[in-house]
């Protein structure tokens, strides 16, 4: 089977979706009717897994070779409902044929949302152990999020096949699988874990890029001590009380912060201003003067505050210290006379969760083109 005719038989044309009526139209004029079974087999399959020519085409977004789903395909073989397999199976012959097609034009590659489509509906236990028993020499994205225990094995598992590693629910882990998880290359996200001991934490700052613990609610001292290793992003988006001796060690840490905070004092905010990295407060809805003074002595890049939703002329003054890009994203509405002190600052500012503004305040905010405002100013009222 060339390509030629299977783009025919599909009526391929840039830019524009695949004909599969036309295509079934054409394949049925096939006399060899072995043949014709098969591509219409394959015009069917590719029907159903809403392959979309144009994203193709184009190559826009994440690609992923078809081997890693063939080899976990292969060991759900056997596993699982008969008729789920059958419909799995034809699904990846449809993707194999297509490979052959595309290496026959140049492309050796399957669009990822092929892939996605059957990678769905296998159950995590049956894709672990098809990654248990597959050869695979290369990292690809990896979502279990179902799973709530896992062995260490497993973990040695994904910890070689992942880029980004997902386990959701996974509510416990010790050292090793810890150790074995940190071994991923992507983002790490682990927020089914609650509470974390030393020794977890030892494993997963073995970790060097994005942390995700967004299930902890708390930290002591020592767990902080030992995440302020690790060298990457850090997220704790989820933590009720946080006192002033652990944000002075999660401000050693070497990366990116992402931390809820529900008050903050100014010893707090000039511990945290000393991260050479962006920082991100989640959850502080208003600041003093002090705090903002405090925090605009940081230095890191980015500074969000995107829960704060109103700040007076004096919290703005004090922001405007700050010699790096301010987040204020959650700020919905702003007085003209604080608009002219956010107007007068060098830096970028984000702006984009104003919902109320008046004219004459949108006539000073857009003097300033370092000032982000909504993409799409009908969501932006003009209150005159």
């Amino acid at each position: 089977m060339g390509a030629d005719f299977f783009y025919k038989c599909l009526c391929w044309q840039k830019d524009k979706p695949l004909d599969f009526e036309a295509g079934r139209r054409r394949a049925e004029q096939i006399e060899d009717l072995e043949e014709q079974e098969k591509i219409l087999g394959i015009i069917t399959s590719l029907e159903e897994l809403g392959l979309n020519t144009d994203q193709f085409y184009h190559r826009e977004g994440a690609i992923i070779s078809l081997g890693p789903v063939q080899m976990l395909l292969a060991a759900y073989q056997g596993h699982g409902d008969p008729d789920e397999c059958n419909s799995l199976y034809r699904d990846l012959s449809a993707i194999s044929d297509w490979e052959i097609i595309l290496f026959l034009i140049g492309f050796d590659r399957v669009p990822v949302e092929m892939i996605n489509q059957v990678c769905n509906r296998i159950n995590d236990e049956n894709y672990l152990r098809g990654l248990r028993d597959a050869q695979i020499g290369e990292r690809f994205d990896i979502s279990l999020d179902n799973l709530t225990k896992l062995s260490v094995e497993d973990a040695q598992v994904l910890g070689r096949c992942a880029r980004n590693l997902s386990l959701l629910n996974l509510g416990e882990l010790d050292y090793d699988i810890a150790s074995e998880l940190a071994n991923c290359t992507g983002e790490l996200a682990l927020e089914g874990i609650l509470k974390l001991s030393p020794s977890v934490a030892e494993g997963l700052v073995k970790h060097k890029g994005t942390l995700v613990l967004d299930g902890l609610s708390g930290l002591d001292e020592s767990v902080a001590a030992i995440l302020a290793r690790h060298c990457g992003m850090l997220l704790l988006r989820d933590l009720e009380e946080v006192d002033d001796q652990v944000i002075s060690l999660l401000s050693k840490h070497d990366g990116e912060l992402c931390i809820q905070i529900h008050e903050l004092n100014e010893k707090a905010a000039r511990h945290l201003s000393k991260i050479k990295s962006p920082l991100y407060i989640e959850g502080l809805k208003q600041i003093s003067v002090d705090v903002a003074n405090a925090l605009a002595l940081h230095h890191g890049g980015m500074l969000a505050l995107n829960s704060i939703e109103e700040i007076s002329i004096e919290v703005a003054d004090a922001l405007l210290k700050h010699k790096g890009h301010l987040s204020l994203s959650g700020i919905t509405s702003l007085s003209p006379q604080v608009a002219e002190y956010l107007g007068s600052h060098n830096g970028k500012i984000d702006l984009d969760g104003l919902v109320e503004l008046d004219h004459e305040t949108r006539r000073i905010l857009l003097r300033n083109p370092n000032i982000l405002l909504p993409d799409d100013e009908g969501e932006v009222s003009d209150e005159e």
